[in-house]
């Protein structure tokens, strides 16, 4: 049974909870006097009156006062409050905007004229977005006399009464736990959401997990570099809002890209000449995303030698195995195979030079040097060195050889969840009349362990974005269905996108140091461009028509 939802939780989709619709409304009473104080959020006005007058996408304060009379006289309908039992004037004071956690507010300063006389009991009648969103809330605190009360106004519970002397804590806290509870309980992505949270926890136990420390990521993050660059925050958050100049409409979408970092079982070999020159040798394979480039930099670099300075030797099966080159682990996999003989190269020619009494660094030990351009340094006394040909011609003259294994601790795949993450942000345009869709802008955050080459990431990246961009938009199989063939089994009858398709890309790597994942710390980049792709422009779609393609 454990192994059946384990399975299932593999092919779930991500699940997210939405933040609710709800205001914050405020009635204080001090005599005869009612203020009040009723912040609304801007997205939720945006959607019942349409503030962006020109459609930019961008509320601004210009078009908010333009707008001041439509929003009060909209919201005043839909609040009453009464003073025992008769029912107050509210007149507008202050019209202003005020910064939530969640976005911008309209804040409303109002006072209730209810006679000249200080109310027994207050009665708040509400029913705010009730007419098209059933899920919305008002947070109301009530406040006389130096006390203060709590409610939730709701559909089930629109009216509120308020008398001198009655306030019980226990009902409020019983009032909020209500609403909290049923408000997660109607929302499916609520409930996918405490799922996706609570079932890895209950299902894979782990009695060594080290503790949760250190604070959340922040601006240096992968998703808030990527949604900083694109321009993220000054989308309108209502569909069918942005058009360009030629009357196509626009959408922004985000989707979250994940994949994990595999690896597989590599052998290399790394030889040190006697020129002081070096040979490593693996049986990897180049399919085009420059692997044999990385792999010599990863090899020239663990025997401390210039890349012009190594002769690296891979593609042939009589070579160490290098592993599966695929499933974006081929750089993790056949690189810490080739630092490790490399390595092993350098301990042995350390072994050979400290316990030469003719070497300056006899009595060193192999952890106390270092190789570093062709010589290897004493590391507390850089005085102290010798170049790998002295080393070698006074030991007989014999090369040095050293042998690697590429593999991953597996107590650290047990203990830690091993991904590369990111975020990829779309703009779509979309005719109007036609229906037809174009993607115009791709930004991608990828943060991806150590990247050795970046301009071979930045490449594998855009060529993973271009992919979804095809995934999305152009490809699709089509089967005959008396024989099973494939009917588009060439590229001229299957989609795929050409330069004119692919505008407007960037792709920014993000740092990121990970013990754990190997040796060298790399994951890989071949395909999770492609998984954030997708999403991002299904969501710029919804974004640009209101429509859920499904």
């Amino acid at each position: 049974m454990r192994a059946l939802l384990l399975i299932a939780l593999l092919f779930c989709g991500t699940a997210f909870a939405h933040k609710p619709s709800d205001s914050y409304l405020a009635l204080s009473i001090n005599g005869a006097e009612v203020q009040g104080q009723w912040d609304i959020a801007l997205r939720d006005l945006e959607f019942a009156l349409g503030l962006d007058s020109d459609g930019n996408g961008e509320i601004t304060w210009g078009e908010l006062r333009e707008k001041r009379k439509d929003i009060e006289t909209y919201a005043f309908a839909r609040l009453n409050v009464f003073s025992d039992q008769k029912a107050c004037h509210l007149a507008s004071k202050d019209f202003l905007v005020d910064e939530h956690s969640d976005g911008a507010y309209a804040v409303l300063r109002f006072e209730a004229e209810c006679g000249g006389h200080a109310p027994t009991s207050v009665e708040v009648a509400y029913s705010m977005f009730f007419d098209f969103d059933s899920t919305h809330r008002g947070l109301l605190r009530f406040e006389r006399g130096g006390a203060s009360q709590t409610a939730v106004l709701s559909p089930e519970r629109p009216r509120l009464a308020f008398t001198a002397g009655e306030s019980s804590a226990l009902a409020q806290f019983v009032d909020y736990f209500r609403e909290g509870v049923w408000h997660i309980w109607i929302g499916f992505d609520h409930i996918l959401f405490l799922l996706s949270l609570l079932l890895p926890a209950v299902l894979i136990r782990s009695p060594h997990a080290p503790p949760l420390s250190g604070s959340p990521p922040g601006k240096t993050s992968a998703v808030w570099r990527g949604a900083e660059r694109f321009g993220w925050s000054g989308r309108p958050l209502a569909p069918g809002k942005m058009t360009d100049k030629n009357g196509m409409l626009a959408g922004w979408g985000m989707g979250t890209a994940q994949f994990h970092a595999p690896m597989f079982g590599a052998k290399a070999r790394a030889v040190l000449r006697p020129d002081g020159t070096g040979l490593v040798e693996t049986a990897a394979a180049d399919m085009g995303q420059g692997a044999w480039t990385v792999l010599a930099q990863i090899a020239a670099d663990s025997l401390g030698l210039a890349l012009d300075r190594i002769e690296f030797r891979s593609g042939s099966s009589d070579l160490p195995d290098g592993g599966i080159a695929g499933g974006s682990g081929h750089t993790a996999t056949a690189g810490s195979a080739l630092h490790a003989a490399g390595t092993d190269a350098i301990r042995r020619l350390a072994d050979i030079a400290t316990t030469d009494r003719d070497s300056p660094l006899f009595g060193a030990g192999y952890a106390g040097v270092a190789g570093r351009d062709g010589r290897l340094y004493v590391r507390n006394d850089e005085s102290r060195s010798e170049s790998y040909a002295t080393i070698i011609a006074r030991a007989g003259g014999i090369g040095v050889e050293g042998t690697g294994s590429g593999f991953r601790n597996p107590e650290d795949a047990q203990r830690y969840a091993m991904y590369a993450h990111g975020a990829v942000f779309a703009e779509v345009k979309v005719d109007p009349e036609l229906f037809q869709m174009r993607v115009t802008r791709l930004v991608g955050a990828f943060a991806a362990g150590r990247i050795i080459n970046p301009k071979l990431a930045e490449s594998q990246l855009l060529g993973g974005m271009i992919w979804g961009i095809s995934f999305a938009l152009h490809e699709e199989a089509k089967y005959d269905r008396r024989t099973g063939r494939i009917m588009n089994a060439d590229l001229a009858s299957y989609h795929i996108p050409v330069n004119a398709d692919v505008t407007g890309l960037e792709v920014i790597t993000v740092h990121e140091d990970d013990p754990y994942v190997n040796s060298l710390g790399i994951k890989g980049v071949g395909e999770i461009g492609i998984t954030g792709t997708v999403g991002a422009i299904g969501n710029a779609i919804w974004h640009a028509t209101g429509s859920r393609i499904r």
